[in-house]
């Protein structure tokens, strides 16, 4: 009886590991870009221009809107395009703080970074290419969220 239930034991055993869920097939992304030291699963990833700016993952698109957890890849220090998006992504975080606490902060206060918020260098490579934001996104709480400008996708026939 014993030896039975061992064998039905390693059967669901078996059954439980083929069922766990695997990384998803991102394409262009290598395993050591798919995954950091901390086994966070990278879906996409987010560039300004050649900068990477972050990984994204836990993708989840809704009336057009694309939301995703965001880790920052920015350099420490970076200079030029790279200091101008971190002072942007600091920004946004701390606009959106301010909101989410009840003050009135205002919209206009983003016309100082019309030239990363208008600008179209924003894109975002996954498994099918790369596509271009219409806009820049918005950072909020370690959250990432933006539209795309359109369906085409960069370098895909």
């Amino acid at each position: 009886m014993w030896q039975s239930a061992g064998r039905t034991a390693r059967r669901i055993a078996a059954k439980i590991v083929r069922a766990r869920p695997r990384p998803l097939n991102v394409g262009p992304l290598s395993h050591a870009e798919r995954f950091d030291r901390a086994g966070w699963v990278v879906i996409a990833k987010l560039y300004f221009d050649a900068v990477l700016v972050g990984d994204l993952a836990d993708l989840l698109e809704h009336q057009g809107t694309w939301f995703a957890s965001f880790k920052p890849r920015l350099p420490a220090g970076g200079d030029g395009t790279e200091a101008r998006v971190a002072e942007f992504i600091r920004f946004c975080e701390d606009w959106h703080g301010r909101l989410d606490a009840g003050s009135d902060p205002d919209a206009e206060e983003f016309d100082a970074f019309a030239d990363v918020v208008k600008s179209e260098s924003w894109r975002v490579v996954d498994g099918g290419g790369t596509r271009v934001l219409d806009g820049a996104p918005v950072f909020a709480d370690g959250e990432v969220s933006w539209s795309y400008r359109d369906d085409v996708r960069e370098g895909v026939r």
